[in-house]
């Protein structure tokens, strides 16, 4: 499922979901030594594991305060994990094209608002969003 030399990136919201997914794969990251030691192989490393969030405030009516406290909530539970120790990156959405975030904010909204009905708005912040993972995960692990 996991081979040694992979790259996982865990999407956590902080829900009850992307927890036991967080979860699984920090034991299962955490075994992965004792199996490495136990195969008498340790020419292989052992996989690294990557936690982001995608903030999506800039199109949704989430309170400004309200985000920062999920983020805050997110760091807590990630920072708890035992070791290996991993970094939560915070991707706000409206980066996923610009660097300005205001630009960013305002192209993002001008292209949902493009969209007439709310099924295709809701596919099109599906696939930004996946998007948007993609990009942090090339941009996490191609620095580490």
């Amino acid at each position: 499922m996991i081979s040694p030399s992979d790259n996982i990136l865990v999407a956590f919201s902080g829900g009850p979901s992307s927890r036991v997914a967080l979860q699984f794969v920090h034991d299962v990251q955490q075994k992965a030594p004792k199996n490495l030691d136990a195969s008498r192989d340790r020419s292989l490393p052992v996989f690294t594991v990557g936690v982001a969030f995608v903030d999506e405030a800039a199109i949704s009516s989430v309170a400004c305060q309200e985000v920062e406290q999920v983020i805050q909530d997110l760091q807590v539970i990630v920072s708890s994990l035992g070791p290996p120790k991993k970094e939560l990156h915070i991707a706000k959405n409206e980066n996923l094209f610009f660097t300005n975030s205001d630009e960013g904010r305002d192209k993002l909204r001008e292209l949902l608002n493009s969209v007439g009905d709310l099924t295709g708005k809701e596919d099109l912040v599906l696939h930004l969003g996946m998007l948007f993972l993609k990009k942090v995960n090339f941009y996490i692990f191609s620095i580490t």
